[in-house]
């Protein structure tokens, strides 16, 4: 099924489960999923560190206007912003500092930036997302994705096809980040 389809088909479903779903960063399944997630994502922070310079963006807004202004930064300048703005809930473990690279959810940002979106031309358009978080995950073994549905896929079908989605996309309000355990077709299905 293309993205399109998918989206189309359980992007509201998608955004229903993220809605109903517990935040339960301290229970052990969550737990282990973001574990694993988190060993996986700092192996491709090192590799991507190779390719490319990241720098902390900390001025009001978003550090590029959209997708193709932040390819054509990786793509000619091999540099990345990556917005640090933002409060990730107390206990999630995205918010995590890990000593001499910063905190989780600004590590992953920058991957996911890098690894979903610039390497492959996925805009940040909801069929872009699904696209990006398709192509990430295949970088992940199968505890992580769980994690990885939960930072990409879930909350951008929240922020699409949730209770907000009448609102204008400049105007509309983001999920709330929550870490914990989705039905299985939110993760797998394509």
């Amino acid at each position: 099924m293309t993205a399109s389809d998918y989206l189309k088909a359980c992007g509201k479903d998608v955004a229903d489960a993220y809605a109903h779903m517990r935040h339960t960063p301290d229970s052990l399944l969550t737990r282990a999923t973001y574990r694993a997630f988190v060993s996986e994502l700092l192996a491709q922070w090192d590799s991507m560190r190779q390719a490319i310079t990241v720098s902390p963006w900390t001025d009001d807004g978003q550090p590029y206007h959209d997708s193709a202004a932040m390819m054509f930064d990786v793509s000619e300048h091999h540099h990345l912003w990556v917005y640090t703005g933002g409060d990730v809930p107390t206990g999630h473990p995205m918010g995590e500092y890990i000593d001499g690279i910063g905190v989780v959810n600004h590590v992953f940002r920058a991957v996911h930036d890098y690894y979903g979106h610039a390497v492959n031309g996925y805009t940040f358009s909801p069929t872009g997302e699904e696209c990006a978080f398709r192509a990430h995950r295949k970088m992940f073994g199968h505890a992580a994705q769980w994690a990885l549905a939960c930072e990409t896929r879930a909350q951008s079908c929240a922020f699409n096809y949730g209770p907000n989605a009448h609102i204008v996309r400049a105007n509309r309000p983001f999920p709330e980040q929550k870490a914990g355990i989705l039905p299985a077709f939110a993760v797998f299905t394509e």
